[in-house]
């Protein structure tokens, strides 16, 4: 088919071809492939214009959820799929992104462990589950969490303790130590920390 003129609208360029139609081509695509007026294009050659157009769409929605704040490549994915796009190219995109470092797993895992360990809301247990089901690989997450400040996590459990003794009104202290083991444990704090703050919060039978 002959291009018979260009019109740039935006960021996207519309082709018109010598026989009436049209189709609307992403102007970074057009530069990057050369055409101009005049040029044959077979059938091939405009499905893979489009196919390389809906690849930059992808991408621009990417970079708008990235701007919002950083996800892992899972979450990106799964919004990406939400609306609709080729699951192949939603993978050749984030694929993309990941080798050029715009997306990155492990920082994003870091970033999120040290947000959620300043909140000082959440142990260990807990962060590590969220960061499962946003898509972070468990190598990346036994790296992450061995690197770990574990002085950093009992003084978080310890606040939350206090908190959480300050609420409790039952005087039997066995009692009070198991609401407050269930509590800390729920948070995501492993048994050996929650013992070491129980010992600190000094419980006794009195």
């Amino acid at each position: 088919m002959i291009v018979s003129s260009l019109k740039k609208k935006n960021s996207s360029v519309e082709l018109y071809f010598e026989d009436g139609n049209s189709i609307v081509v992403d102007y970074g695509v057009v530069v990057s492939n050369g055409i101009r007026k005049n040029d044959d294009l077979s059938q091939d050659k405009i499905e893979y214009l489009l196919n390389r157009s809906e690849l930059k769409k992808i991408q621009n929605y990417a970079f708008r959820f990235l701007g919002i704040r950083n996800h892992s490549s899972l979450e990106i994915k799964l919004k990406l799929f939400k609306k609709k796009f080729p699951r192949d190219l939603v993978n050749e995109a984030v694929n993309d992104l990941l080798d050029r470092n715009i997306l990155n797993d492990q920082q994003f895992a870091q970033q999120y462990l040290e947000e959620k360990t300043t909140k000082g809301k959440s142990g260990p247990g807990k962060i590590k589950s969220e960061l499962i089901r946003k898509g972070i690989s468990r190598e990346i997450l036994e790296e992450l969490f061995a690197k770990a400040d574990n002085t950093q996590t009992i003084e978080t459990a310890l606040k939350l303790a206090i908190k959480k003794q300050k609420s409790i009104k039952e005087k039997d202290f066995k009692k009070s130590k198991q609401k407050i083991f269930s509590f800390l444990h729920n948070k995501g704090f492993d048994s050996d920390i929650i013992a070491n703050v129980l010992n600190k919060l000094k419980l006794d039978d009195e």
